[in-house]
């Protein structure tokens, strides 16, 4: 039996809504997925230190992981618009955005050219239904989501405006960062600062990894050096996780909302 419940968050404070939402994250069974809807107006960063400058961990690592840090990955051509294909193949989007994760880990990534060659990542623009549970909803609201280890695939909206350098539409780089953290394992910052920050960050030109994020990756792949001083005190996510879990994001709303879709039978 299909059950689905909404709960609206009007907190004025987004950072409380934040937590709320990542609260309920973790407490979700398998083959639930978490839609975090925010706002498009910026966001002020916060002081990530406390004390005595005693910096604060504020990333959140997925219970299940991957067991290799060498990844294969692949874009399917279904539905890129010629300037969608532009954006990600002329001026190196995708590989860019995975660039900014091996540069900081020791994980690396390799693309795939064949369409029907397997490998750990996949990555689509899809349209409304298409291949899982979760179906877009047109421009606006949902953009994409990303599906959480050891599943691999990486959905893009393929009716959103996607863009570059530019404060119109979507910045594609920015979000393609985000969902591959997810893909690696990431759930979200509760630091403004990090690219897995919960809510979506205005275009910036300088977009990067936040010093949370560098932390955070090399937790799940350590440096060669580092790899005798794992962090092990990461915050647990769902008890009983499957790659079923899916994050979804969304802009341009004025108000957090959690779906809670029950698809168990």
């Amino acid at each position: 039996m299909r059950s689905n419940q909404l709960v609206v968050l009007t907190i004025p404070a987004l950072c409380l809504s934040f937590c709320l939402i990542q609260l309920a994250t973790a407490l979700l069974p398998d083959r639930k997925a978490v839609r975090f809807r925010d706002s498009s107006f910026g966001l002020s960063p916060s002081n990530s230190y406390i004390g005595h400058h005693v910096r604060r961990k504020r990333y959140v690592l997925r219970t299940r992981r991957w067991r290799k840090k060498d990844f294969t990955w692949k874009l399917l051509p279904n539905n890129l618009k010629e300037g969608d294909d532009y954006i990600v193949r002329q001026e190196n989007t995708l590989h860019r955005a995975f660039h900014l994760w091996s540069a900081a880990s020791s994980v690396t990534f390799t693309e795939t050219l064949s369409p029907t060659e397997q490998t750990d990542f996949v990555i689509a623009f899809e349209r409304g239904r298409h291949d899982d549970e979760f179906p877009f909803d047109g421009r606006d609201g949902v953009v994409a989501h990303a599906f959480y280890p050891l599943d691999g695939r990486l959905h893009f909206d393929a009716d959103e405006f996607w863009t570059l350098n530019s404060r119109q539409g979507v910045n594609l780089f920015q979000t393609s960062i985000h969902e591959i953290g997810h893909l690696l394992g990431l759930e979200h910052s509760t630091d403004p600062r990090a690219a897995m920050y919960g809510a979506r960050r205005p275009y910036d030109p300088e977009f990067a990894l936040g010093d949370d994020d560098v932390r955070a990756i090399r937790a799940l792949f350590p440096l060669p050096e580092e790899k005798n001083k794992v962090e092990e005190d990461f915050t647990r996510g769902s008890k009983n996780e499957e790659p079923k879990i899916v994050e979804n994001l969304q802009v341009n709303r004025r108000k957090a909302v959690l779906i809670d879709s029950d698809t168990s039978a």
